[in-house]
């Protein structure tokens, strides 16, 4: 009789030891997720201040005499390219950012359900992964990062105006 209770504590005692790591495991991966989509937050901000920086350099540069010429050409050119890099930086990085914030929000999930729901989850890591990008395609639109698309466009559609001011003054 006594080896029956020995056995059935050190199950449960393996069962709260398998709980533990399993917590500790979920926890670990969604501090991961969540520093890596704070890490991608950062860049597309850094990245995109350079880029505005340098543009209003280069309009200094194209509108300091005044005037809008051939000789004005590259640093257009060169407005154009920055405006393109930075709208394709940012997109990379706000997907980069939203994959990670579901991601770690499955986690979360996967911890609620493991220590706070009656029945114990029986899925494994890769399941929550797809799980979390599969919301993540559903979600994730064009309007929804509107507005950090939309400032590197509009520095390419000035560039795209002074290039053509440029060209319409050579001719002239």
């Amino acid at each position: 009789m006594i080896e029956k209770e020995n056995v059935k504590q050190n199950s449960i005692s393996s069962v709260n030891e398998v709980s533990k790591i399993q917590k500790d495991i979920l926890w670990g991966l969604y501090q991961e997720h969540r520093n890596h989509a704070r890490h991608n937050e950062t860049l597309r901000a850094n990245i995109t201040n350079i880029l505005f920086i340098a543009s209003a350099g280069l309009i200094t540069l194209i509108t300091f005499d005044q005037k809008i010429n051939w000789n004005d050409l590259p640093a257009t050119i060169a407005l154009i390219f920055f405006g393109i890099v930075g709208a394709l930086m940012s997109e990379s990085h706000t997907g980069l950012y939203l994959r990670h914030i579901q991601r770690s929000y499955s986690f979360i999930l996967e911890i609620e359900k493991l220590f706070f729901c009656e029945e114990l989850s029986k899925r494994n890591l890769s399941e929550i992964y797809k799980e979390a990008d599969s919301r993540l395609s559903k979600k994730i639109g064009i309007f929804k990062h509107f507005l950090w698309l939309m400032l590197p466009i509009f520095i390419s559609i000035v560039g795209i105006v002074l290039t053509i001011t440029a060209f319409i003054s050579r001719n002239q």
